[in-house]
C-alpha cells in the first residue's frame, strides 16, 4: 500500500492547485467580459459537470449500479448548457429523455432502479451546476459577482474549516461519515464564509443587501456548502474510497472540488431571487 503523502506535501499541492484554479477562473472571467458573453463560463462549468458525473458513476459502480458512461455526462452537459432536444412542436429536456432511452436500451432486469439512480445523479450534480451558470447572468463585472461570491464563500469556508479543525479541532462533527471533520472546524468554516460574504458585498455589490442579510447569506450558503461536503463524504464512505478521483492531486477529484457547490449554488441562487 502506498503511504499517504506528508502533511507538508499535501498543503503544498493544495496551494499549487488552488492557485492554478484561481488563475483559471480569473482567465475565464476576463475572456467572457471581453466577449460580452458567458461562453467561457458555460463551457468550463459543463466540463466540470461531465467530469463530476463520470467520477460519480465510478462511485456508484462500486455500489452495484451499471452506469451509462457516455450518456449521463452528455446529459449533464446538455442540461448545464441549457440545450433542449426537440420533438415535433415542443422542447423536451434531456433528463427524462436520455435517461429513459439509455435505461431501456440496456439489457438489465432492474431498469427502473437504474433510471431512478441516473435521474437522481443528474439532480444531485447537473442541476446545481446549472445554477452556477445562472448566477453569472447579469451584465459586466457585477454580473459575475454572485457566481464569484458563491465560490468564494464555499472555498474560504473550506479553507477556514481545514485550518481551524487541524489547529483546535477536538469534537468530531460526523465521525461515521468523515472522521476528520470537527465541530470547531465547522464553526470556523462558517465564520470564514460570513467574513467573505460581508467583505465581498462591500467591494462588489455595495448597497444590494443590508448587513444582516449579508451575514445571513454567508451563513446559509456556507452551511449549505458544508452539507454538500458531508453528502459526498457519505457517498465515498459507502463506496469505500477516500477521494472521487486523483485529477487534482491532494485535493482529490473534480467531484471533491465541486461537492460543496452542489448545495451552495442552489442556495445562493434561490436567496438571490428571493431578495432581488
Amino acid at each position: 500500500m502506498t503511504p499517504p503523502p506528508a502533511a507538508g506535501t499535501v498543503l503544498r499541492q493544495r496551494l499549487i492547485v488552488g492557485t492554478l484554479l484561481i488563475a483559471a477562473v480569473g482567465g475565464i472571467v476576463i475572456v467572457d467580459l471581453r466577449t460580452g458573453r458567458r461562453t467561457g463560463t458555460t463551457v468550463a462549468v459543463s466540463l466540470l459537470t461531465a467530469a463530476s458525473l463520470f467520477e460519480m458513476e465510478g462511485l456508484l459502480l462500486r455500489l452495484g449500479w451499471r452506469g451509462m458512461r457516455v450518456l449521463l455526462p452528455l446529459c449533464g452537459v446538455f442540461l448545464v448548457a441549457d440545450v433542449p432536444l426537440y420533438l415535433p412542436g415542443r422542447p423536451v429536456y434531456t433528463i427524462p429523455l436520455i435517461v429513459a432511452l439509455g435505461s431501456l436500451l440496456r439489457p438489465e432486469s432492474d431498469r427502473l432502479r437504474n433510471a431512478l439512480m441516473a435521474a437522481g445523479t443528474l439532480l444531485y450534480i447537473a442541476v446545481p451546476m446549472q445554477c452556477l451558470v445562472r448566477l453569472a447572468e447579469g451584465p459586466g463585472i457585477q454580473g459575475f459577482a454572485p457566481l464569484l461570491l458563491a465560490i468564494a464563500i464555499c472555498k474560504m469556508g473550506d479553507t477556514a474549516a481545514y485550518f481551524t479543525g487541524t489547529t483546535i479541532g477536538r469534537h468530531p462533527l460526523a465521525p461515521t461519515i468523515s472522521p476528520k471533520k470537527t465541530v470547531e472546524g465547522a464553526v470556523g468554516g462558517l465564520a470564514g464564509s460570513i467574513a467573505v460574504s460581508v467583505a465581498a458585498h462591500a467591494m462588489l455589490l455595495p448597497g444590494i443587501l443590508t448587513l444582516p442579510r449579508q451575514i445571513l447569506f454567508g451563513a446559509l450558503v456556507g452551511a449549505a456548502g458544508q452539507v454538500g461536503d458531508l453528502v459526498e463524504s457519505w457517498i465515498k464512505r459507502r463506496a469505500g474510497v477516500k477521494d472521487s478521483g486523483g485529477t487534482l492531486l491532494a485535493m482529490g477529484g473534480i467531484l471533491d472540488l465541486v461537492d460543496s457547490l452542489l448545495f451552495a449554488a442552489p442556495a445562493a441562487y434561490l436567496l438571490g431571487r428571493a431578495w432581488a
